[in-house]
C-alpha cells in the first residue's frame, strides 16, 4: 500500500483564496522578428507577475494576475518603458481555471498590443506563465503520457506531458509542444489580416521542449523552462521568386519568486 501511494498521485493546482505568489517570466527571442515590418535580431522581454486566490466554487480556483514589474530589451538595449504604460495592455484581470488547469473564463483581453512576438498572448496570460499545463483525470503515475490542446491565435498548440520523476514533494514534466498556423503580410512585411492587402502568405512550424516542476505543497509549478523554434516559409501571392525561410528561436523561463525574497528590488533581479 505504501508503495501504491508513491506510484500514483493525483495533482491539482492550489490557488486558495488568500494564496499569493509571484512569478517572473523571463523570454528571449532571436532571428526573424515580426515587427517594425521586420527585423533580424533579438529580444528580451522579463515580467513578474503577482496572482493571488481570491475565490473557489466547487471544483473552479479564481484568480487575479497583475504586472508588478516589466523590462524589455531591443538587441541588449533597454527600451524606455513604464510600467504605466505596459499595464495599459496588460491589466489587472481575474481568470477562473479547474483545478486540473483548464480556463473556465478570463477577464484578459487582446488589445493592439504594439509588438507581436509568438506565444506572447494578452488573453492568455496564465497559460504562458503559472497555468503552464492542464492536468489529466486521475491519478498519474511515474512516466505515464497525456496529450491536450490549447487555442493561441486561432490556432491550436498541441501538449505531450510526461511524468518525469514523481515524490511526495514534486512532480516534473516533460513537455512537448507544437503548432502550425498560416499569416498574412503586405510588400512591407507588415501582418494584415484582410487577403486583398497581402502581398504574401506566411506558413509557420513551430516545435519546443522543456520541462515543468510543481510543487504539491504549494499547487503551483515553480520553474517551467522551454526552448521552441519557429519556422516560417513566405510565399508570394503572385507565385513569383522563390520561398523565403525564417527562422525564430525562444527561450522561455518561469519562476515562482520565494516570497522571503523580499520587495520589488528582489523581483528584479539582474539587469
Amino acid at each position: 500500500m505504501i508503495l501504491l501511494g508513491l506510484a500514483l498521485a493525483t495533482l491539482a493546482y492550489g490557488f486558495a483564496p488568500g494564496d499569493t505568489h509571484t512569478f517572473r517570466m523571463e523570454d528571449r527571442f532571436e532571428g526573424y522578428l515580426p515587427i517594425l515590418g521586420g527585423n533580424e535580431g533579438a529580444v528580451d522581454i522579463r515580467m513578474d507577475l503577482k496572482v493571488e486566490g481570491v475565490a473557489a466554487k466547487e471544483s473552479e480556483r479564481r484568480l487575479t494576475c497583475e504586472v508588478a514589474d516589466f523590462e524589455l530589451k531591443f538587441n541588449d538595449v533597454k527600451m524606455p518603458l513604464e510600467l504605466e504604460a505596459v499595464v495599459d495592455f496588460f491589466p489587472k484581470h481575474a481568470v477562473d481555471i479547474t483545478g486540473r488547469g483548464k480556463t473556465v473564463k478570463t477577464e484578459a483581453k487582446s488589445s493592439g498590443l504594439p509588438i507581436k512576438l509568438p506565444g506572447l498572448e494578452q488573453d492568455r496570460l496564465a497559460d504562458i506563465t503559472f497555468i503552464p499545463l492542464e492536468w489529466p483525470e486521475g491519478p498519474l503515475a511515474q512516466d505515464q503520457t497525456w496529450k491536450f490542446e490549447r487555442d493561441f491565435g486561432g490556432a491550436p498548440m498541441r501538449y505531450e506531458a510526461t511524468v518525469k520523476k514523481l515524490t511526495d514533494d514534486q512532480a516534473v514534466i516533460a513537455l512537448v509542444v507544437s503548432q502550425s498556423f498560416s499569416t498574412l503580410e503586405d510588400e512591407n512585411r507588415n501582418a494584415v489580416k484582410e487577403r486583398s492587402e497581402a502581398a504574401s502568405t506566411v506558413d509557420t512550424q513551430m516545435r519546443g521542449t522543456g520541462t515543468a516542476t510543481f510543487d504539491r505543497k504549494l499547487g503551483v509549478f515553480t520553474l517551467v523552462e522551454m526552448s521552441s523554434t519557429a519556422t516560417s516559409t513566405v510565399r508570394a501571392l503572385s507565385g513569383k521568386g522563390d520561398p523565403v525561410e525564417r527562422k525564430l528561436a525562444l527561450t522561455h523561463k518561469v519562476t515562482r519568486v520565494p516570497a522571503s525574497a523580499g520587495g520589488k528590488e528582489a523581483l528584479r533581479g539582474e539587469n
